[in-house]
């Protein structure tokens, strides 16, 4: 299915993307949480068009040109309900909406338009929604791990070998990039960015204890979980840390969210010298069990089934350490092929 593609050309601005695959809200809050769109209601004294409460999700832009309710986008059918395109809508905005340069009131969104709202620009394309898969991957040594950086790029170059990620969709944060405002801002950028048919990644490896410690404060379950209530798609949840079982104590798993857990709640996670003479790394012991087990698997592989096959790795069963792996049924994309 094709989906539209929002990115920004504003020179100054950061790169954003945003993938829209059903009605969408556009809007600012000053909130730093993520909002139904009915929680804009209250937000503004200007009158609402009908067309807002078509909205199903919402999108924040950070800037001031934005309106707290700014822009309808929705997809429209032919007669036959097969899906021809997208357009935008002006929801009684202050600054409006342009395409080619032209203030509308209402816009069909054709492919290279030059989309203005407010005063960020976008590019408009249609691309394929089983392209955009994204991953987030995140370690912190605290300065007494050794193997932290070599799991984030063994992981790093797992993930670019799997269909549907590219160098573009996997970031890395590692030690003192791994704090919480830059991962807050990864988690918010995957909300924008994954659909109904992405797969998202978050992996960490480090120390945990009642969550993941990041370079500056603790990441808790209930925090991550929050977030992921907002991404679309499947959600894989990967820790590789002490106490990994704390993510699994929770009534709820957000929708779709599959946790791949290193240790039991009351478990230490080890870590282990497994290079060569030419190569000696240390790695997280499961983070080097569950790649070496999904590299022999170049086809799909229901990682809900692999809990069995990973506790009888024989370094982690000589530890004591116990994987956990709960949640929705989410199949390993397969390795890219030529």
């Amino acid at each position: 299915m094709k989906i539209l593609q929002l990115r920004t050309i504003n020179p100054e601005l950061e790169d954003i993307i945003i993938n829209i695959d059903r009605s969408t809200h556009i809007g600012r809050t000053k909130s730093t949480s993520s909002l139904t769109p009915g929680d804009y209601h209250e937000t503004t004294g200007r009158p609402l068009p009908a067309d807002f409460y078509e909205a199903e999700i919402c999108f924040q832009l950070d800037s001031p040109t934005i309106s707290r309710n700014h822009a309808l986008i929705r997809r429209y059918s032919n007669l036959g309900g097969l899906l021809t395109g997208y357009e935008i809508v002006d929801l009684n905005s202050l600054n409006g909406i342009k395409i080619d340069g032209k203030r509308v009131q209402k816009s069909t969104l054709k492919p290279s338009a030059a989309l203005k709202i407010g005063d960020i620009e976008f590019k408009v394309s249609y691309t394929e929604s089983s392209g955009n898969n994204y991953a987030l991957l995140v370690g912190n040594d605290k300065g007494n791990l050794k193997g932290v950086s070599t799991d984030i790029e063994a992981m790093q170059q797992f993930w670019g070998r799997r269909k549907g990620f590219t160098s573009e969709n996997i970031s890395t944060l590692v030690n003192g990039s791994a704090n919480y405002s830059k991962v807050f801002a990864k988690l918010e950028n995957a909300k924008r960015t994954c659909s109904d048919e992405s797969l998202f990644v978050f992996y960490f490896s480090g120390h945990g204890k009642n969550g993941v410690y990041l370079s500056d404060k603790r990441l808790k379950p209930e925090t991550l979980y929050g977030h992921l209530n907002h991404i679309r798609g499947r959600k894989l949840v990967i820790i590789d840390a002490c106490h990994a079982g704390d993510f699994a104590e929770t009534e709820e798993l957000p929708e779709r969210t599959l946790l791949m857990l290193a240790s039991q709640k009351d478990q230490r996670a080890h870590e282990e010298y497994h290079g060569t003479l030419f190569n000696p790394d240390y790695m997280g012991n499961f983070t080097r069990a569950l790649l070496k087990m999904l590299d022999k698997q170049p086809h799909e592989i229901n990682l809900k089934l692999v809990e069995k096959e990973l506790g009888e790795d024989f370094r982690l069963y000589a530890r004591g350490q116990n994987p956990k792996v709960t949640g929705y049924a989410i199949l390993c994309p397969r390795v890219k092929t030529e």
